[in-house]
């Protein structure tokens, strides 16, 4: 992995002084952050991630070619699902979420999916945050209609579900019945146990 980050800021140096062609696009963003995230440096991978979405946002008519690919956001929300500080691997994905809305308002063809927002809710799940997934969950649906995303599909609700038999609040088996009530309305079958 050092041998991939000596290499990534030699393209940069090149590109930004030498060659223009060698310059870090989307591809090569892209390549270098599966690299990072499937070896297990998520650190990494993430900051690379929001290093591509600057340059997109900031460097002007030349970076047009550094566009985030949606995959590598999944991808790297995916990796903190299984780190084992699972609080901080929350906490890095729902600034990842965050981030992803604010490229959409610079360019609404980047938005979250339902797929990016099962990985965030994994990470709440994980660390135990049954109320944040919760609340997640409930802007699911919100930004359904709004925001034209993808509704919550069963995957979303059996995360939220387990995180909340997993929890100890207080609240906890009203949010069960209640979650069992509306799996149930929308997907016309009881939740699986």
């Amino acid at each position: 992995m050092e041998m991939l980050e000596t290499t990534v800021e030699h393209m940069r140096n090149v590109g930004n002084s030498l060659n223009s062609a060698a310059r870090l696009d989307a591809i090569k963003y892209g390549t270098i952050i599966t690299a990072l995230a499937k070896n297990g440096q998520v650190d990494k991978a993430h900051d690379m991630l929001l290093e591509m979405s600057s340059v997109y946002q900031n460097g002007g008519e030349k970076s047009r070619d550094t566009k985030p690919d949606i995959k590598c956001f999944h991808l790297v929300m995916s990796a903190w699902t299984r780190q084992s500080d699972a609080v901080f691997a929350a906490m890095k994905a729902k600034e990842l979420l965050d981030h992803l809305w604010s490229l959409n308002s610079y360019n609404q063809s980047i938005k979250p999916n339902t797929a990016i927002y099962n990985a965030t809710l994994n990470c709440f799940k994980n660390a135990k945050q049954a109320q944040n997934a919760h609340t997640l969950l409930e802007d699911m649906k919100e930004f359904a209609g709004k925001r034209r995303m993808q509704a919550p599909d069963v995957t979303s609700y059996r995360i939220v579900l387990e995180a909340w038999h997993r929890s100890n609040d207080a609240a906890k088996l009203l949010m069960i019945r209640t979650l069992t009530n509306e799996y149930k309305k929308r997907f016309g079958t009881r939740p699986p146990n």
